[in-house]
């Protein structure tokens, strides 16, 4: 009897073994899978935007998403009323670098910030002075650089915007011609060059190929239009499909928060948290844009018909997943600061994509 268990348990133990031996390939292929699947959200390259002016809570946002984010543009540098590029305190100087810290930018607008409040936002004037000539656009890309190296930031982002809504052929030469020499300069000092640019921009025009470029996936609708969110689906893929005619590295931008109409006109924008506060205050049930993903409401107060279409985590995440399905994975936020929950931004993303 003692012989027989013995063979019964060695008879078992082949059998177990044997079992094993053929579940070597599937777990090899398990082994393998996971880690390329959850490679695909890894591959999400993530970066964002703070302002000046919500600098606060732009910060609080950051220290949340920090470990995710692999760059941050830092907007702050316009211009002053004598056309001088100026840095506003609260980002006069970079985050020291850490260990897997994001890639600090300094954003460069064209915005004129004049006496008394007088300001031009996106002044195409400004842009004909500064980069007027082949020396005009040598001394101001030196000027960035030297201006972002000053401060502490490991690149410069250029936002410079309306040069092709004016039809300016010359201005759009120019503009060309600058990056090109702000590449060249940038690639001397070890610094990078980041270009924002609208999504009605010729992608063909002859950009650089040294700089890498965001292409802004917003303002689909706001406060130049009737309501409605400020991207879809459709308009995220139509944009996407275009992007290969730059032929260098390219990302887009979706924009965090949203808008409120009065009366179908006079749209403002408002982060989500405010949309959120507003909705709570008039007892307002948001539905989800079934084209956008993006919630919706409306109330009446004083009078008045009001109207507001924002976006939520899941809102991004849905923006994100057609971007990524129509190969781009590097995505930017505008902006940090009076969202909600943005720390579960890339949840549900590879589950979603395959």
């Amino acid at each position: 009897m003692g012989t027989g268990r013995g063979m019964h348990v060695h008879q078992n133990v082949k059998n177990i073994r044997l079992k094993w031996l053929a579940m070597v390939p599937v777990l090899a292929v398990s082994l393998f899978c996971g880690p390329v699947r959850e490679g695909m959200s890894a591959n999400l390259k993530l970066s964002a935007w703070m302002t000046y002016w919500d600098a606060e809570r732009g910060k609080q946002e950051y220290h949340l998403l920090r470990h995710r984010l692999s760059s941050v543009s830092y907007f702050a540098a316009y211009f002053n009323a004598r056309g001088k590029l100026f840095v506003p305190d609260v980002f006069a100087k970079a985050p020291q670098k850490k260990v897997l810290q994001p890639t600090a930018f300094l954003t460069v607008v064209n915005d004129v910030v004049g006496k008394n409040g007088e300001n031009r936002l996106k002044d195409v004037d400004i842009l004909k002075n500064v980069l007027k000539d082949e020396e005009a656009c040598r001394h101001h890309a030196d000027e960035l650089l030297e201006l972002a190296r000053k401060h502490g930031y490991e690149g410069v982002e250029v936002d410079y915007e309306n040069v092709w809504r004016r039809g300016d052929a010359a201005l759009q030469q120019q503009f060309i011609r600058f990056l090109d020499i702000l590449v060249q300069r940038a690639e001397a000092k070890k610094m990078k060059v980041r270009v924002v640019l609208e999504p009605t921009v010729p992608f063909d025009a002859g950009f650089p190929k040294g700089a890498s470029y965001v292409v802004m996936l917003y303002n689909l609708y706001g406060p130049h239009s009737c309501p409605g969110p400020k991207a879809d689906r459709a308009f995220i893929g139509r944009i996407c499909g275009k992007l290969a005619a730059l032929q260098a590295d390219s990302a887009v931008a979706f924009s965090t928060g949203g808008c409120c109409w009065k009366n179908q006109e006079k749209g403002t924008f408002i982060t989500q948290q405010e949309a959120m506060e507003r909705a709570a205050r008039h007892r307002a049930n948001a539905r989800r844009d079934e084209k956008s993903g993006a919630l919706t409401y409306s109330y009446e107060e004083n009078g008045d018909h009001y109207e507001v279409w924002y976006a939520d985590t899941e809102t991004l995440n849905g923006w994100i997943r057609t971007a990524m399905g129509n190969g781009i994975n590097e995505v930017y936020l505008w902006s940090l600061g009076g969202n909600d929950q943005l720390e579960t931004l890339e949840e549900g993303l590879v589950s979603s994509l395959l």
